[in-house]
C-alpha cells in the first residue's frame, strides 16, 4: 500500500503501532535491536572513512557555530597572514594541522590564526585576562637568556 502523502503514512504507522499487542511490540523491538547490532560496525566504519576522506567538514561547521565564521572569512584571514602563524610566523605547509582560529574567550573577538603550539601557549598564560602574565613570562625568559 503506497501513500502519496508522508503525513498519511506517518498517521497510519502510528495507528498500526498503537494497535499492536505487547508481544508484537516486544518482537518488533527485538528485531530492531538485532538489525542495529548487525549494521552498527558497518555504519561506524562508514562514518570513520567519511571523516578520513573529508577532514574539513566538521571543522568548517564548527567555525560557523563557534565564531560565525565561514570558509571565505577564514581564507581572508589566512591570506592576510600569508598562510603563517600570527605569532611564530611558521607557514601552514610546515605544520601538521591547519592554523587555529585564536579568539578572546571572554569577548569572543577573533584575533587571528595561530599554529597548534602558539595557540595553547597564550591560552595557558591567560592572554584573555590581561597581558601581565605574558609580560612576566617574557621578562623571565630574558633574564635567563642573559647567561
Amino acid at each position: 500500500m503506497g501513500y502519496k502523502s508522508k503525513d498519511k503514512q506517518k498517521a497510519y504507522s502510528k495507528k498500526y503501532y498503537q494497535e499492536l499487542s505487547p508481544e508484537r511490540k516486544q518482537q518488533r523491538l527485538e528485531r530492531q535491536r538485532e538489525y542495529y547490532k548487525k549494521v552498527k560496525e558497518a555504519k561506524l566504519k562508514y562514518a570513520k572513512d567519511y571523516r578520513t576522506l573529508h577532514p574539513d567538514v566538521k571543522r568548517k561547521s564548527m567555525w560557523k557555530l563557534k565564531f560565525g565564521l565561514n570558509v571565505k572569512d577564514y581564507n581572508k584571514m589566512f591570506d592576510k597572514q600569508q598562510g603563517c602563524c600570527a605569532i611564530c610566523g611558521r607557514h601552514q605547509s610546515e605544520l601538521k594541522r591547519c592554523l587555529a582560529i585564536d579568539h578572546n574567550h571572554s569577548t569572543g573577538q577573533i584575533r587571528g590564526l595561530l599554529c597548534s603550539s602558539c595557540n595553547p601557549a597564550i591560552g595557558s598564560l591567560g592572554a584573555d585576562s590581561g597581558i601581565e602574565l605574558l609580560q612576566k613570562a617574557i621578562e623571565y625568559i630574558k633574564e635567563y637568556n642573559k647567561v
